[in-house]
């Protein structure tokens, strides 16, 4: 739920009223004129695993060497030339020998970590079930660097794992536009070691992904996206076609199942054990899907090899 007074914000940042982002370098005015949209890229690294998360030993980091608050805290980065916060949440109880599951949240256009935070809402169920997560500000500003500025934006990855104990087997991203581009990008590009990834509404259409070809490896995948999504349509290649793209790469049956009774479809017998998962809503493009507990089943089921 958006508090009023950050309705005109919300707006912007979901591209319904452009003239209120005209000012912006990365809004979706400019997204919606190029090819692949605001949201452009995706990419990961290896990741996926049998499932299982709690299976392995679990992971521990020396005493001492991680120094990040045990109440969370905020960080820098520099994108394009930029500084991009990220806020960062721990679980209650958090030991800074203990290693924990990461979830990165990149923010869709215009917005910052906070109202990225409020938006996708997934700090409860997060720190419920013992993750670690941290926010960005949207960090793409000049659409002709939109490939350094999605790089640059991986960063935030390993500023975060300096600072708390992170399970390197578990980390994992989600983002909605902006920011599902983000997560497509960096994880077809492998610009992180990813277990899973879980995009909403990105800007990434099918053609682009093949022109970047698949990553190396297999990846699970949970992709979101809604009929109803008038800036990055799903019958121009967004979307449903991009879940197929990822099936192909991840060596899964072609055919998925029938929808679950949250609307979702799987591609199964995938390589390595991972799935991919598309989940189609009805909605607009500037709501979020509200699959908190979903993402975070998903999630709980991979580790990165």
């Amino acid at each position: 739920m958006v508090p009023d007074g950050l309705l005109s914000r919300v707006t912007c940042i979901f591209g319904l009223a452009l003239a209120a982002c005209s000012s912006s370098s990365s809004s979706s005015s400019a997204v919606a004129a190029g090819d692949d949209g605001g949201d452009n890229e995706a990419g990961g690294s290896e990741a996926g695993g049998d499932g299982g998360a709690g299976e392995a030993a679990a992971a521990t980091c020396p005493d001492g060497a991680k120094t990040g608050s045990p109440s969370g805290g905020t960080l820098t980065i520099t994108v394009g030339g930029n500084a991009v916060t990220v806020i960062v949440r721990v679980p209650p109880g958090y030991v800074a020998t203990e290693a924990h599951p990461f979830v990165m949240v990149y923010a869709p256009s215009s917005a910052n970590a906070a109202q990225n935070e409020q938006f996708t809402g997934l700090t409860p169920e997060a720190r419920k079930r013992g993750y670690v997560i941290a926010y960005a500000d949207n960090s793409l500003f000049d659409q002709s660097q939109i490939n350094e500025e999605i790089k640059e934006s991986a960063a935030a990855i390993p500023a975060v794992t300096a600072e708390w104990c992170i399970d390197p087997k578990r980390i994992y991203m989600t983002g909605y536009s902006n920011g599902g581009t983000i997560t497509e990008t960096v994880a077809i590009k492998q610009w992180a070691t990813l277990a899973a990834v879980a995009p909403a509404a990105a800007g990434l259409k099918e053609s682009v992904f093949q022109n970047f070809g698949c990553p190396q490896g297999p990846l699970p995948v949970m992709e979101m996206h809604s009929t109803g999504d008038l800036l990055f349509p799903v019958a121009s290649g967004f979307g449903a076609d991009v879940a197929k793209q990822w099936a192909t790469c991840d060596g899964c049956n072609p055919a998925p199942g029938a929808p679950d009774t949250d609307g979702c479809i799987h591609y199964t017998g995938c390589s390595h054990g991972v799935e991919v998962t598309y989940c189609e809503s009805t909605g607009v493009h500037g709501l979020w899907q509200g699959l908190n507990t979903q993402i975070f089943d998903f999630f709980d089921r991979f580790t990165a090899p």
